[in-house]
C-alpha cells in the first residue's frame, strides 16, 4: 500500500490545490468529493484495495465477535487505522460497531440479560459526560494498566469465586468507568469483557448482554461527531458496504457458535482476552498499536477539517 506521503510527491502541488479548491467549494455535491478520494490522489486501484481490505476486515472481524463476543471491534479499527486517514476512522468504526453490537444483540436477544444491562447502562452515561467535563489530555499511556489488570482478573478468578459471579451492584461503577476510560483511553471491550464471562451465563448471554451494553456505548460517540461537523453523508457508501459485511459476520459468527460447548466458549473466551491484554501491555512499548495512535480526542480535533491530506494516517 502506497502511503499518503508518496501519493502526494507523485501527484504534486496540483492535487494539493486541487483538494483546497475542493474544500472552499460551497456546493456540497463538490465537497463529497473531499474524503478517500482526496487523500489517495483519485488513484482508482487504491481506492478498490482499500474497499476490499475493509470488506474482509469487517466481515472476518464480526465473525470472530460473533462467536466469543469480542476482539473484532479491536481488530478492526486497527485495520482501519492502516488504510484510511487519520481523521475518518474513530468516526466511521463507530458506526459499523454500532451496527455490529446491535446485531449481536438483535440475534442473540432472547439471551440478553436485561437486568445488568439496566444497571450499567445510566452509569455509563455518567462516566462519559464526566470525562467530557474533566478531559485535559490523553491517557492512552493507561492501556498498559488495563492489560495488567486484565491478566490479574484472569489469573484470579481461577480460585476466587466471586470474580466468577460479581454482585448486580458492581456493574454501576463498571459503567461509569467504562464511560470514562471510553473517552480518554478507547479499548475498553477487553475491560468490560472479564465481568461478563460469570458461571450464570451461558455462552449466549456472555455475548448478547456484553453486545448490548457496547451499543450504548458507541451510540454516544455518533452524536459527539455529529455536533463536531463530520459530515457522515459523505460517507454513506462506505458505511453501508462495511454494515452489510458485519451483519453477514455476526450472522456467521452465531452459527460457528452453535457448534462450540461451554467449555471450549469459556477457554477460547479466557485466550483471546489474555492475548488482547497482551496487546495492550505490550503496545506501549512497541510504540503504540494503530488502533492506540487513532484515539477519540485526537480523531475529534481535525475531523472538521475540509481535507484529510492534511492529516495524513498515522
Amino acid at each position: 500500500m502506497v502511503g499518503l506521503n508518496s501519493v502526494e510527491s507523485w501527484n504534486g502541488c496540483t492535487l494539493r490545490r486541487q483538494c483546497r479548491n475542493l474544500s472552499r467549494s460551497q456546493d456540497p455535491e463538490e465537497q463529497g468529493g473531499i474524503t478517500l478520494q482526496c487523500c489517495f490522489g483519485f488513484w482508482p486501484i487504491l481506492l478498490g484495495v482499500t474497499l476490499v481490505v475493509l470488506v474482509v476486515a469487517a466481515f472476518l472481524t464480526s465473525t470472530l465477535s460473533g462467536v466469543l463476543g469480542m476482539g473484532g471491534g479491536i481488530t478492526l479499527v486497527g485495520v482501519m487505522a492502516a488504510v484510511l486517514p487519520a481523521p475518518l476512522v474513530v468516526p466511521l468504526h463507530g458506526v459499523v460497531q454500532l451496527c455490529s453490537n446491535l446485531t449481536r444483540t438483535i440475534v442473540f436477544l432472547p439471551h440478553v440479560r436485561w437486568r445488568f444491562v439496566a444497571v450499567y447502562a445510566p452509569f455509563l452515561v455518567v462516566g462519559v459526560v464526566g470525562a467530557a467535563s474533566v478531559w485535559s489530555g490523553d491517557l492512552s499511556w493507561f492501556k498498559p494498566f488495563i492489560g495488567l489488570f486484565l491478566l490479574l482478573f484472569l489469573a484470579s478468578r481461577r480460585y476466587a469465586r466471586s470474580l466468577r459471579l460479581p454482585p448486580l451492584w458492581l456493574y454501576a461503577p463498571l459503567g461509569a468507568v467504562t464511560g470514562f476510560l471510553s473517552l480518554f483511553v478507547g479499548a475498553t471491550g477487553p475491560f468490560l469483557a472479564p465481568f461478563f464471562l460469570r458461571d450464570d451465563f451461558d455462552k449466549e448471554q456472555v455475548i448478547a448482554t456484553k453486545a448490548m451494553c457496547q451499543a450504548f456505548a458507541h451510540v454516544l460517540k455518533i452524536p459527539a461527531f455529529l455536533a463536531l461537523g463530520f459530515r457522515y453523508q459523505d460517507h454513506l457508501a462506505l458505511l453501508v458496504v462495511l454494515v452489510a459485511m458485519v451483519v453477514l459476520g455476526t450472522l456467521t459468527g452465531k452459527k460457528l457458535l452453535s457448534h462450540l460447548d461451554q467449555r471450549t466458549f469459556e477457554r477460547l473466551f479466557v485466550v483471546l482476552l489474555a492475548a488482547l491484554a497482551l496487546h495492550l501491555i505490550l503496545g506501549a512499548f512497541l510504540g503504540g498499536s494503530q488502533d492506540d495512535a487513532t484515539d477519540e480526542r485526537t480523531s475529534a480535533a481535525v475531523v472538521t477539517q475540509p481535507c484529510c491530506w492534511e492529516h495524513p494516517a498515522a
